[in-house]
């Protein structure tokens, strides 16, 4: 049988990996994240990642397609949040009332006040019914507090990978090897997060990844010179 602790392992943590491969495996791999746009969450912590340790993005077409991407994961986060504050407003003042102080915890302002909200409000505003879902779950339902603390935590972490992304203007690394295994250990997620959509079709997962430019070259045996004896 295989040794199950092959996939537990980190082939990226390696003395044999220098930092330019590695860089270049995971821009590439960037790339094909954001080009597919199905893990925004993977793209947006490697993003981080990366510009921790390597600096900006170097390639054109890479930063291009990872900024798109990003700006996209933003505004679908937003559309989503202000579509469930407007859908559950109806929950809530069904069960308190328009008038009734409970439900200005919620709506203030009214839905108006979460349709209108530019980027720099949202946070908080999101953040705002988080809270009031989860103090008043035992009326409305765990579930819709959980939507909303889901719907706050994409927002934060597509958010901050395109302020990341957006401020990686040094190409310098940092030289730490902790951020360097930060960076190993997101690639590693990448792996086993794609891994689980794809088990049973390596070739659909491995779209996402460039092994040519991590793997190690094969030895060559030497040639095996004849003795030619004496004459």
């Amino acid at each position: 049988m295989m040794d199950l602790s092959n996939f537990f392992g980190n082939p990226f943590h390696s003395s044999r990996l220098i930092d330019d491969d590695l860089r270049q495996f995971s821009q590439d791999h960037l790339q094909r994240l954001a080009k597919a746009s199905a893990y925004p969450a993977l793209l947006g912590e490697l993003t981080t990642a990366y510009s921790d340790y390597f600096g900006a993005i170097t390639d054109e077409d890479t930063a291009t397609a990872v900024r798109i991407s990003l700006t996209q994961t933003v505004n679908d986060a937003v559309a989503d949040f202000k579509d469930a504050a407007s859908r559950y407003e109806g929950s809530v003042r069904s069960q308190y009332g328009k008038d009734a102080a409970v439900y200005l915890e919620f709506y203030p302002q009214g839905v108006t006040e979460y349709r209108e909200a530019t980027l720099g409000e949202l946070e908080t505003l999101m953040q705002r019914l988080s809270d009031a879902f989860t103090r008043h779950s035992a009326d409305l339902g765990a579930a819709k507090a959980t939507t909303f603390t889901s719907l706050l935590t994409r927002f934060q972490t597509a958010r901050n990978a395109q302020l990341s992304q957006k401020g990686a203007v040094s190409a310098n690394k940092s030289g730490t090897s902790d951020a360097r295994e930060v960076v190993e250990k997101q690639l590693m997620r990448s792996i086993h997060t794609i891994a689980l959509d794809f088990i049973g079709d390596p070739a659909g997962a491995l779209v996402f990844f460039d092994q040519s430019l991590v793997r190690t070259p094969a030895k060559v045996a030497a040639p095996v010179v004849p003795v030619v004896p004496p004459t």
